[in-house]
């Protein structure tokens, strides 16, 4: 038994003790000096009033030093073992000893130590738990483990806060290792690892399962498929299928593109064979290709037939949505010459618009069969809606060629000459059947001439007309088109047209800053054709650095010659960061509107839902910015297909709908998953444990019968100074006082 002080005075301890005696002798002096002539007349009430007080004054000291009695104890300390199972699907993989899989061995190892784990249970508290997504709160040997993640270092993280009140001799972790998590519960394993060890809790792990799957899982699964978001009608759409095998060494397979529209019709598309590799582990890439001939929403469908003796069927497929738009404009362009920047600049720009495909084909030499390779299919209605001719000879092609193409352009063909050596007069187009259909007339006998009478050799600025801002030279928005105009780099000169050289009817879009006419446009028959004198619009991206300018002036040209300039877009439009995510993975969306010039509708109000397949919604959130709006949805969306639906509305009016479908999928991360023993080893370092192999748990069961219980001394705190009898202790002795000096009249 000892008895301790705790003085109340803010201050370091040893100072906390001297000022509260220093506290109580001062009180106890003002007592006296309060009393001073009372105490000198001698009277034995008289001095009984001195001595209570100093007894009240000499309590409350007694009070402000906080005494406590304590007393000692020595008791044995309860202690808990914790046993983690692993329950994820991985552990059903069969590379264990004699064909077992990993689960079957984990079960022949509590089994054989039951008995050890039975006999300790009256030293320790046994808690036995599985795990996969979440810790189980009971181990039940006889489920089949049906988890879909191992979530090692969540689950020991769980074990730490769940025990933090208790002593924990030892966590037993039986697993292969192979941790596969998914937000939010991927903790890394060691940082869980490192909060045991801080708490001093040893984990023993029991390894189950090899580092290599080779020759133990016959497995073909689809792994990703590579295709376009958006394509447009009418154009190929390629699909890229990764296939990666398991135990199917030279083996054949077959893999299949199906096609779901938005009623649910299943369509194959497209079927390949193909053979796995030669190695028993590996994957291949298989190419499918589907031309969708009408716009809409398509779900695709990558499925390769199940092989003979295959262990896992469930990854056999693969889906996402894909996006058909109507419009897709198909461009060819003949190129005569070797000009490497014009065509490459021009291929470049067009590339950036999804809905155009450009097929590009060089004729270098005069027209022969036997060298240039011209198709009859190029000239067929539908094949090609815009012609591209670039320094293109007239006798790169035959006669008969030029008259199809031409007969194209009637039909409604879309048709660009721009310039170079070869192109209009100087390549002898005068007396071809195309002179029929382009905007200039062309001397004959130009052919046969060179220099300044055919040929702008200077730098020449473009500027729009009126007409041209209409719509194929306008750059930006309407008022600023003529300032980026001013901004662009010249062109290296180009051919020479003269306005009296002009058809009746043609319009001319853009002049050269030698007033010759540059860009010039008319409409024979059905089809539309320019003519462009300049062939070095590559000069705007280097140096100019007017990359976006580039592209908008090719795809406006191409817009206009296939008659798409004056179809507008919806006004609304909803997109996701993703059409295929994960069961739990955060959905990004983005929608904006626009009125019909195109500018973004700064009050615009967004409601934003997403609905299911048995049409239950959930409605999401939208941030407002100066684009549009911007949301997220991070609620769990079982595996399943699902819309995501905006209504916009602007000043009590309705803009538009618009709808994006996406896929919700469940992965299966287990079936390909190797033991990971090296991470269990990592653990049983990190906190002072010991990584054992299936046949030494029993071992370590009977190891842990013969230690010892911990003991640990205890205190027991008595305090005297906050309890009732000595309060009512004080408040006698200051009743009584007051009762003396009251009948001494001293009150």
């Amino acid at each position: 038994m000892a008895i301790e002080f705790d003085p109340i005075w803010p201050a370091p301890e040893s100072l906390r003790f001297i000022a509260t005696i220093a506290a109580t002798v001062w009180l106890a002096v003002l007592s006296l000096w309060s009393y001073f002539g009372v105490w000198s007349t001698g009277s034995r009430r008289r001095k009984a009033i001195v001595v209570l007080r100093l007894i009240a004054v000499a309590m409350i000291g007694f009070v402000m030093l906080r005494p406590r009695v304590i007393y000692p104890e020595e008791s044995e300390q309860s202690q808990s073992l914790v046993i983690l199972a692993d329950q994820s699907r991985s552990m059903l993989i069969e590379d264990g000893p004699g064909g077992l899989s990993r689960w079957e061995s984990l079960v022949n190892s509590l089994e054989t130590s039951k008995e050890d784990i039975l006999a300790i249970q009256d030293q320790f508290n046994i808690y036995q738990h599985g795990f996969a997504e979440q810790l189980d709160q009971n181990l039940d040997l006889e489920k089949l483990p049906q988890g879909q993640q191992t979530t090692v270092g969540s689950s020991l993280q769980d074990v730490w806060r769940q025990y933090s009140q208790q002593r924990i001799v030892a966590v037993v972790l039986l697993s292969d290792g192979a941790q596969r998590a998914l937000q939010p519960r991927d903790m890394p394993v060691l940082s869980a690892a490192s909060l045991l060890s801080k708490r001093r809790i040893p984990v023993y792990t029991v390894g189950f399962g090899e580092a290599s799957l080779t020759g133990k899982v016959h497995d073909v699964a689809v792994r990703d498929i590579q295709a376009p978001r958006t394509v447009y009608e009418k154009n190929n759409l390629i699909v890229d299928a990764d296939i990666a095998h398991s135990g199917f060494p030279n083996e054949e397979f077959t893999v299949q593109l199906l096609v779901d529209d938005v009623l649910g019709n299943n369509t194959l598309v497209n079927t390949s064979s193909e053979v796995l590799g030669k190695d028993d582990a590996s994957s291949v890439n298989v190419p499918l290709n589907w031309v969708p001939n009408l716009p809409g929403e398509y779900k695709m469908t990558v499925k390769v037939d199940p092989l003979s003796g295959e262990t896992i069927t469930q990854n056999n497929q693969f889906s996402t949505f894909v996006t058909v738009k109507k419009g897709g404009i198909k461009v060819l362009y003949l190129e005569g010459g070797i000009r490497p920047h014009e065509p490459r600049a021009i291929r470049r720009a067009l590339d950036e618009s999804p809905d155009i495909r450009l097929d590009r084909r060089v004729l270098l030499n005069p027209w022969r069969p036997d060298r240039n390779v011209v198709e009859d299919s190029w000239w067929e209605p539908g094949q090609y809606d815009v012609f591209i001719l670039g320094d293109l000879d007239a006798d790169r092609l035959s006669k008969e060629h030029w008259d199809r193409l031409r007969r194209a352009v009637e039909r409604g063909a879309g048709l660009i000459m721009i310039g170079g050596n070869h192109s209009f007069g100087p390549g002898g187009h005068a007396e071809t059947p195309l002179a029929d259909v382009l905007p200039i007339r062309m001397d004959p006998f130009s052919r046969d001439r060179t220099g300044a009478s055919i040929h702008l050799d200077s730098p020449l600025k473009v500027i729009p007309t009126e007409v041209g801002l209409r719509y194929v030279m306008r750059l930006g928005t309407q008022g600023r088109d003529e300032r980026s105009w001013e901004g662009m780099p010249p062109l290296d000169g180009g051919n020479r047209f003269e306005e009296e050289d002009l058809k009746g009817g043609v319009q001319i879009l853009a002049m050269a800053s030698e007033g010759h006419p540059l860009l010039v446009a008319w409409e024979p028959a059905a089809g539309r054709v320019m003519a462009f004198a300049g062939d070095t619009t590559y000069r705007w991206i280097f140096p100019g650095n007017h990359r976006g300018e580039h592209i908008r002036f090719w795809r406006q040209i191409i817009l206009w010659l296939s008659r798409k300039d004056d179809e507008t877009d919806d006004h609304v439009h909803l997109a996701l960061n993703r059409r295929r995510l994960r069961s739990g993975e955060t959905l990004e969306l983005f929608a904006s509107a626009a009125d019909s010039e195109g500018n973004h509708l700064q009050n615009a109000e967004f409601e934003v839902t997403i609905v299911n397949s048995k049409d239950e919604t959930h409605k999401v959130a939208m941030a407002r910015d100066e684009l549009g709006a911007r949301g997220e949805f991070d609620g769990v969306l079982s595996s399943g297909d699902y819309i995501a639906q905006v209504s916009v509305q602007s000043d009590g009016n309705q803009v538009g709908k618009a709808q994006v479908r996406f896929l919700v999928f469940e992965e299966d991360l287990e079936w390909d998953s190797p033991a990971n023993l090296a991470l269990l080893q990592s653990i049983s370092r990190e906190t002072k444990g010991q990584f054992l192999t299936p046949e030494e748990l029993p071992r370590f069961f009977r190891e842990f019968r013969s230690r010892p219980l911990l003991s640990y001394q205890s205190r027991r705190e008595v305090s005297i100074w906050d309890k009732w009898p000595f309060l009512l202790l004080f408040v006698c002795v200051l009743s009584v006082e007051w009762i003396l000096r009251k009948r001494t009249g001293y009150a």
